[in-house]
């Protein structure tokens, strides 16, 4: 027998997890918490803080940016350039310094991916300046 074109097995098992519905229970909670955090401000803070990491990254390399410095481009996440020879060293010392970071190779370049969240600060990036630098320099 068949059910919406499939077999009733398939309709009955496939499928195998629950119906959880807490995910939809809790947009409303969500959605006050934004506004009691003033969350365009935070959108806003963020992105300053990719912007302005992007801007010491690009400086400190002396590599192209990835992209236009726009909103239309990034806003929180942001990616640039890291030189090729200093992956191995900075993902060591990114490591030991508790920094998470994503590292990716796309059509022959090393790119290193930022990500800001409200809990982030200004001190933060500015760890990962300063050991972004320090790998570059040759000091560690």
């Amino acid at each position: 027998m068949k059910a919406n074109g499939d077999s009733i097995y398939v309709n009955l098992f496939q499928y195998q997890g629950t119906s959880e519905p807490s995910a939809y229970l809790s947009v409303p909670a969500a959605i006050d918490f934004m506004q009691s955090h003033d969350w365009e401000a935070q959108r806003a803070r963020c992105h300053e803080l990719a912007r302005q990491t992007r801007l010491r990254v690009n400086e400190l390399t002396g590599l192209p940016p990835v992209s236009p410095d726009s909103t239309d481009y990034y806003s929180m996440m942001a990616s640039f350039y890291i030189p090729k020879e200093i992956q191995t060293k900075l993902s060591e010392e990114l490591t030991r310094r508790n920094i998470v970071f994503v590292m990716l190779e796309r059509n022959n370049h090393l790119l290193m991916r930022i990500s800001y969240q409200a809990y982030n600060s200004q001190d933060d990036a500015d760890r990962l300046i300063e050991t972004i630098e320090d790998v570059i320099k040759g000091k560690v």
